[in-house]
């Protein structure tokens, strides 16, 4: 147990140990662990350093320095490239899926009201794919919609080899590092698997937050929750009453009064006057409790409040591990989903995810970001609001993030972040285990799982790690 904890400790570069020879433990560390021995300069110790891999600070690796791959890690700026063990010439996802038992395993930063079961079960029990699907019945699904509603407030982060550079030119595109000696290279990036507010139909987000004929009154979950089996959700009624107790739930904590009313109580605005106000309440740094409710095209009244503060939990949960894991500094990249509003407003969710930002920027010190890239491509009048969001964060950058990019395409860290970590993400949804099943080009959830080390990171299984909990965060140790 000691050792594990100084092992998934992000501080965590160098192991030094001074065992007896003789001892079996030296023959399992030698197998697990890249040894080496040195002369301490102390006649009777002999030290033992263990390094998680060796970085390369020009744009080509140096030939004289050997790799032997055991981990992704949060020491290694983003703007080095590594050599890596993955052949010329194969899919990256490929190699590192066959020894997923040597990749970095993810951190787990979640909301305090999320289950310590559901936390298990989420990780754990995706289907290998879900395209533009929820829970199917039938098809032994195990993740029902209010479970993926909850996974909005679990985010997994994890450091990751990307064997290229992410663009999107007519399609999503990776631009690969040139390849070293039959190798490939790769930077050392952060992978923030932040599941995405879920809009893509109206059974996920819209269903949470949706306003009913009668007063919706949210309960907490019983102490020693655990979900219902596989097969119970098979079953149609007892997966609603399930579904529905989750539901309660999540609107106990996410809700000032702890209910939803009725639909005859309120008086809904419009999807663009909901973007107005949220933008207003930016603006004039008011946005603390937005206590409004929206129409949206199908004609359901969502509750904005009960939005707003599930923004506000996802922004707190990644932002929370990304400054208590990047210790280098990080320079943070964010790319709107478009899939997932097709229920909602692009607009709207961005104004509800910034307001979010806003409200954290002035509830604590963001001290390691250094850059704050957003991808104004469809909505150029959203970077300013970014600007007014971390106003109080006076060192942080707000720029768009194609000002990251240098003229061929590669990663160009801004004047002084050459020694921070870039922190990406996959836009994932809650059901299925798309990165590690997803061919490049279809997504960037595809594209980041092919060329990265990512799916091996979060490929999971139950007999084969234990989950670490620890104060803050958690640690999926295998």
């Amino acid at each position: 147990m000691k050792h594990m904890c100084f092992l998934c400790d992000p501080r965590t570069s160098i192991v030094v140990g001074e065992p007896r020879g003789d001892l079996p433990i030296v023959s399992k560390l030698v197998r697990a662990l890249p040894q080496e021995t040195l002369d301490s300069g102390v006649p009777h110790k002999h030290l033992r350093p263990y390094t998680p891999f060796l970085a390369f600070k020009s744009s080509q690796p140096t030939s004289s320095l050997t790799i032997s791959f055991i981990m992704a890690s949060f020491n290694i700026p983003s703007a080095n490239i590594v050599q890596t063990e993955v052949p010329s010439g194969t899919l990256p996802r490929d190699f590192y899926l066959q020894r997923y038992n040597s990749a970095a395993p993810p951190y787990l930063s979640y909301s305090s009201f999320v289950p310590r079961s559901i936390v298990e079960h989420l990780m754990r029990d995706k289907k290998d794919r879900a395209i533009s699907v929820k829970f199917q019945k039938g098809r032994n699904d195990s993740i029902t919609n209010m479970e993926g509603a909850m996974h909005t407030f679990l985010t997994p982060v994890v450091p990751v080899f990307l064997h290229g550079d992410y663009q999107y030119v007519h399609g999503h595109r990776m631009y690969p590092l040139p390849d070293y000696k039959d190798t490939q290279t790769a930077r050392i990036v952060v992978l923030s698997a932040l599941v995405q507010p879920d809009f893509q139909d109206a059974q996920v987000m819209v269903q949470l937050s949706r306003l009913g004929q009668k007063e919706f009154v949210g309960a907490p979950l019983p102490d020693g929750f655990r979900p219902i089996s596989i097969q119970a959700k098979q079953n149609s009624e007892d997966r609603l009453t399930y579904d529905i107790g989750l539901k309660q739930h999540l609107v106990t904590h996410l809700t000032a009064l702890r209910c939803l009313p009725p639909l005859s109580a309120v008086s809904p605005i419009s999807v663009t006057d909901a973007e107005a106000l949220l933008t207003s309440m930016i603006c004039t740094d008011t946005i603390r409790r937005v206590n409004a409710f929206v129409r949206i095209d199908s004609g359901a009244v969502l509750s904005l409040e009960l939005l707003f503060r599930a923004a506000l939990e996802q922004t707190r949960n990644e932002f929370r591990a990304l400054e208590r894991l990047c210790i280098r500094g990080y320079v943070y990249t964010f790319d709107p989903p478009a899939i997932f509003a097709r229920k909602i407003s692009a607009a709207l969710l961005n104004r509800l995810m910034i307001g979010a930002l806003h409200a954290l920027a002035r509830e604590t010190t963001l001290a390691r970001l250094r850059v704050y890239g957003f991808n104004d491509y469809d909505d150029p009048a959203a970077l300013p609001l970014v600007r007014r969001a971390l106003a109080p964060q006076p060192v942080v950058a707000v720029m768009s993030k194609a000002t990251l990019l240098g003229p061929n395409g590669t990663y160009a860290p801004p004047e002084g972040c050459r020694d921070a970590l870039l922190v990406i993400h996959n836009n994932s949804d809650a059901f299925g285990q798309n990165i590690e099943t997803e061919q490049p080009g279809g997504s960037l959830d595809g594209t980041i799982g092919a060329y990265s080390s990512a799916a091996a990171s979060l490929h999971l299984y139950s007999d084969s790690q234990m989950i670490v909990y620890c104060q803050g965060l958690t640690a999926i140790i295998r």
